[in-house]
Formats: C-alpha cells, sequence, structure tokens
C-alpha cells in the first residue's frame, strides 16, 4: 500500500507540473503577441537604421506633425513625443 505522504508529493508534484505547463502557454502567447504589436508599431522592421526616416512627413503638413531630430541618436521623432522612439532619451 502506498503511504499517505507519497501520495501527497505524487499529487503536489502533478498540481504543480500542470501549473508550470498552463504558465508557459500563457507566457508564449503574451511573448508572440507583443512581438506582433511590436511590428505593427514599426511596420514590420524590427530595428529601423536611426538615421532612416521611418515616418516621412509630406511638405505643407500642420505644425504638429514636424519632427524633432533626437540630440543622443539624431532619430526624427514626432514633435508631440517626450523621448525619442529609438534610444528613449528625453528630446
Amino acid at each position: 500500500m502506498v503511504s499517505l505522504e507519497t501520495a501527497y508529493a505524487v499529487v503536489v508534484v502533478a498540481l504543480l507540473l500542470f501549473a508550470l505547463g498552463l504558465g508557459l502557454r500563457v507566457l508564449t502567447q503574451i511573448a508572440i503577441e507583443g512581438l506582433e504589436r511590436q511590428r505593427e508599431r514599426t511596420g514590420g522592421d524590427r530595428h529601423p537604421d536611426a538615421n532612416e526616416d521611418v515616418n516621412p512627413s509630406p511638405a505643407g503638413t500642420a505644425s504638429s506633425d514636424r519632427q524633432v531630430v533626437c540630440p543622443n541618436c539624431d532619430t526624427q521623432n514626432s514633435q508631440e513625443f517626450a523621448y525619442c522612439r529609438h534610444c528613449t532619451e528625453p528630446l
């Protein structure tokens, strides 16, 4: 006959493995969704060139659409942002 301690240990280990499996599925899905959102925001490019103008503003746009150049990495940012979209330094 199986002792009570052994049965308890088996049940606890089984529940921990089950919880770990569910946790890994959830974390994997979160990571996949995060990557998809990042691709949507950057237009598919994971690391755009810092000197490349990803969102060029056409001539004659409103003053709120003007670009501000980051003093740290020379990336062009929308004037509405307080931090650089490439290096996250304050503008």
